[in-house]
């Protein structure tokens, strides 16, 4: 049964781990365009217009966002941008373009180094009785590249919580769980379709929803809704997973002689995001 408790223990470290959102890499993110400077606030001001006249014709460096410059949309920066900002600021012409819509990258585990998150774990015995109730914290640390692949480290500052790699491919979140064997797995399937099953080891795991509310401290979420069973002994864990948000809800179910019992639930108490 050393599969099955890897397995489980992989889920804690999942909902205690990896919740955070990751956009795509784009400076321009404001509203409007014309910040050059790219200074903090997002003021378009005249040290936006010294900027790029300077950048055009006394060898300046170029505006820190392309995007930001770019006042007329035309993809190019050339003297129309430079003529747009003039007439915006000194003779009432129309405020710059709005920015590019800002992509939200479709995962259902987004990584990135920093996004620090906070879950409630409560733990039971096979009576249903609570023993055991705490906050976890859970950081990205650090990244590396194996296998042409950026695999992200996640600690957690539980006791007894192991760290671990994850990182996305086009099926889903994998873990790096296992050197003795297959050093990694696909834990959670997206995009999928409900009914969809797949092995992680010697446990089934079933997307039985791409579609179920979930309501926790830190908000209400639509999510893939994962089941992990086994034969004989069933149910051994349930992920509520949202796209774009990460786990926001799980239950590790215990093995005894006479099938399972729920031993600890976490759920989302609230997350910070990291921009990239």
């Amino acid at each position: 049964m050393r599969r099955p408790a890897l397995f489980l223990g992989l889920l804690l470290i999942t909902v205690v781990c990896l919740v955070g959102i990751i956009r795509a890499e784009r400076c321009c993110i404001e509203p409007l365009r014309g910040n050059v400077d790219y200074s903090a606030g997002d003021v378009i001001d005249i040290a936006d217009l010294v900027f790029l006249v300077d950048y055009m014709f006394t060898a300046g460096p170029p505006p820190p966002c392309t995007e930001e410059a770019d006042l007329n949309g035309d993809s190019t920066i050339d003297i129309s941008d430079l003529v747009y900002l003039v007439d915006y600021m000194f003779t009432g012409g129309p405020d710059p373009l709005p920015c590019p819509s800002v992509v939200v990258d479709s995962v259902i585990v987004p990584l990135a180094i920093g996004n620090q998150w906070l879950t409630f774990v409560t733990e039971y015995n096979e009576s249903g009785q609570t023993t055991a109730e705490y906050t976890a914290t859970g950081t990205v640390v650090g990244d590396s590249m194996i296998a042409d692949w950026t695999w992200y480290l996640m600690v957690s500052d539980t006791a007894g919580a192991d760290s671990s790699l994850w990182t996305n491919k086009e099926d889903g979140a994998w873990a790096w769980t296992d050197s003795a064997g297959a050093p990694e797995a696909l834990m959670l399937k997206y995009p999928a379709n409900p009914g969809e099953s797949y092995p992680v080891y010697d446990i089934t795991v079933t997307v039985e929803s791409i579609s179920t509310s979930i309501t926790v401290p830190a908000g209400t979420f639509d999510c893939y809704y994962y089941r992990a069973h086994i034969p004989i002994f069933g149910t051994v864990g349930k992920i509520w997973a949202a796209p774009n948000v990460g786990v926001v809800r799980a239950e590790e179910y215990g093995l005894t002689l006479f099938g399972t019992y729920l031993s600890r639930e976490v759920e989302l108490l609230s997350y910070s995001l990291v921009k990239r």
